[in-house]
């Protein structure tokens, strides 16, 4: 039975951790830009115990696509369904994923999770600042091996629900169109990141940090409901992006945790959408 809310809490994960609840997998998707081996690196130093890591580029993206689908591509659904089962991960599992950036990396997990059909799915609220807070233990070493599972489980393999530039133009058309990216970016005043600055014509702005409270934790229910209600008429009809389909999935989080259905993803976000149109940098 699906889980009624996308946020598990600290004392929550720790009851399942203690307890050592079977068919429970939790995932560390710790990552930075900068360095795309400093999350691994900080899993090795301590983790969750049990948990598994996750990686951004190599196991939640496809890095040998095209530019006009992002920095960040989406793999094939069925190559990320084989990932999960070769950890003997089925779709009625259950799942926690976390970081150490207010979920903006273990939201693209859990939106993956949900659109392959795992619905017991959450990212750790407050991620691992929450769990060491809360007293939680950490435990060092590499990523257990993953032995073959005797029988694989077996995964629907469902195609992304994405949108495409039509649908992205529409939902700017109507107003329903949802620019995660801080107002910096958005308003292209600065762009560390792409080669070119600003946003798709029609984008409101709701910069998914803003949505944190400053211990990283989603802000309450009211609050995340009041923000998308000023940001979109229609919060569960609109289309999501960022820099690149990551953070747009924490969007799509809160949104969730707020009672609304899950906004669209515009997988490719800006830059893929520079790379579709053509734009260039100076």
């Amino acid at each position: 039975m699906p889980l009624d809310t996308p946020l598990l809490t600290a004392p929550e994960l720790n009851v399942l951790v203690r307890h050592r609840v079977p068919d429970v997998f939790i995932f560390d998707c710790r990552f930075s830009l900068a360095d795309e081996k400093a999350g691994l690196r900080a899993y090795a130093e301590g983790h969750i115990p049990g948990a598994y890591y996750a990686h951004l580029n190599r196991d939640l993206s496809d890095m040998s696509a095209p530019p006009s689908e992002g920095r960040h591509p989406l793999p094939e659904p069925a190559a990320f369904c084989a990932w999960l089962s070769r950890h003997g991960a089925a779709p009625h599992s259950r799942y926690v994923a976390y970081d150490d950036a207010g979920g903006a990396i273990a939201a693209r997990f859990w939106w993956m999770l949900r659109t392959q059909g795992a619905m017991d799915a959450q990212v750790l609220d407050g991620g691992l600042p929450a769990w060491t807070g809360a007293g939680g233990e950490l435990e060092p070493g590499q990523p257990p091996a993953s032995p073959e599972p005797a029988v694989k489980p077996s995964w629907p393999v469902r195609p992304w629900p994405v949108v495409s530039r039509e649908d992205v133009r529409r939902a700017a058309a109507a107003g329903h169109l949802i620019d995660a990216r801080d107002a910096r970016r958005y308003h292209g005043i600065e762009e560390p990141i792409d080669p070119v600055a600003g946003h798709i014509d029609g984008a409101r702005n709701l910069p998914f940090k803003e949505l944190l409270a400053a211990d990283g934790h989603l802000l309450p229910r009211e609050e995340l409901e009041s923000r998308w209600r000023s940001a979109s008429a229609h919060p569960s009809s609109s289309v999501v992006y960022c820099g690149s389909g990551v953070t747009a999935c924490h969007l799509i989080l809160s949104a969730v945790a707020a009672g609304f259905r899950p906004p669209r993803l515009f997988a490719p976000s800006w830059s893929g959408y520079i790379a579709q149109e053509g734009l260039s940098g100076p």
